[in-house]
């Protein structure tokens, strides 16, 4: 009896497991693309100039949504702003959306342990690792950064850590599947 409930409540949390992680993929698609949206037309506006508005004497200046003259994001007006504050932050959180999502449907896929999804977890790690680092580094540079950048610095690291840790309990899962498939 505790065997068969034990196989049910498996059974029942793997799906679950598999629902959700279909329904956070699909979500992280989704912002990825609107933050890869958000991306590309603020470089078409502050390249062309259309939607754009300057403010405060040239000091700030506004992406405005297509077709409008109403303001969708707020910016200071200098070179190493626009570039490292400003479009660098809104390619890093779409390449960040995309990357995440990769990892979720590693777990809706029929098989769950494979060297693909190894391969996603190490490019989302090393990822977490090194872009957060690099974007500090480049930011710290030309801009001052506050304590606030430092510590999403940290939340990255850490989630860099956890997805090693899923990487090398993956890696693992693969050999032990093909271990499995041998004797079978």
């Amino acid at each position: 009896m505790c065997v068969v409930f034990m196989k049910l409540l498996t059974l029942l949390f793997m799906k679950t497991v598999r629902i959700l992680s279909k329904i956070l993929f699909y979500l992280t698609r989704v912002l990825a693309f609107v933050y890869s949206v958000i991306f590309l037309h603020s470089i078409f506006a502050l390249t062309t100039g259309w939607c754009l508005k300057t403010l405060e004497n040239g000091k700030k200046f506004a992406v405005c949504y297509p077709f409008t003259d109403k303001n969708f994001l707020l910016g200071e007006n200098h070179l190493s702003y626009i570039i490292i504050d400003f479009l660098m932050v809104l390619f890093l959180i779409a390449l960040f959306c995309w990357l995440v999502g990769n990892v979720f449907r590693l777990f809706f896929q029929p098989k769950l342990f494979t060297e693909n999804g190894v391969k996603h977890l190490k490019i989302f790690y090393l990822a977490n690792f090194i872009l957060p680092i690099f974007a500090y580094t480049i930011g710290n540079m030309y801009t001052n950064l506050d304590n606030l950048s430092l510590f999403f610095v940290f939340i990255h690291f850490l989630i860099g850590v956890f997805a090693f840790f899923f990487s090398v309990i993956f890696k693992q899962g693969v050999l032990l599947q093909n271990d499995q498939d041998l004797y079978i």
